[in-house]
């Protein structure tokens, strides 16, 4: 959490400060509340698409996630204790991050990334299932015994705009070299 003086917005009472920078403007601040990005939720509700929204803002326990039944059909994970620290980091750099996750039960592994298009999640080479978590997050169907996760990003579309991409340009050379040919061609 970020404040800056002279923002408009009051300093907050009560969660630890971490630091500040040298002009005194501008101070950062832990939230203890926060969720991790990585969780395994002690609930999860599933309601038909059309309710998601309704049911996560009435969502008392921010812990709990909310998936549309369309979605994942009667596939439920166990309820399960908090434990926020147990899905570890174990490599992220641009576009993929290597996580480590409890073997025991099948569950659901929860995130803050937005916009799941373009995620996929792999064991080994083996893609498992990804959902919607809170209408808008990545989530991943995680089976029993498996102890590594890893997600991997490509922005939508990016395969089909390089394909149009490599088309357009096989257009411009082609039409370079006819055009280059038919003025060599009348030159003579």
């Amino acid at each position: 959490m970020v404040w800056v003086r002279g923002g408009g917005s009051r300093r907050p009472r009560g969660i630890p400060k971490i630091g500040e920078f040298s002009d005194g403007k501008v101070m950062l601040f832990k939230n203890p509340g926060a969720l991790r990005r990585f969780f395994l939720p002690p609930d999860v509700r599933v309601v038909p698409a059309a309710e998601v929204i309704q049911a996560v803002t009435e969502m008392d326990d921010p812990r709990t996630v909310v998936l549309a039944a369309e979605e994942v059909g009667t596939w439920r994970p166990p309820p399960r204790e908090w434990a926020p620290r147990v899905v570890r980091i174990e490599n992220m750099v641009p576009g993929r991050i290597e996580l480590r996750v409890p073997p025991a039960g099948e569950k659901l592994l929860a995130t803050s990334l937005p916009i799941p298009e373009g995620w996929r999640a792999f064991r080994g080479d083996e893609e498992l299932e990804t959902v919607t978590v809170n209408s808008a997050y990545l989530g991943v169907v995680v089976p029993e015994k498996i102890k590594r996760v890893r997600l991997e990003f490509t922005p939508p579309g990016l395969r089909a705009g390089g394909v149009v991409f490599l088309v357009s340009l096989l257009g411009v050379a082609f039409s370079a070299l006819f055009f280059r040919r038919r003025a060599v061609g009348g030159v003579s």
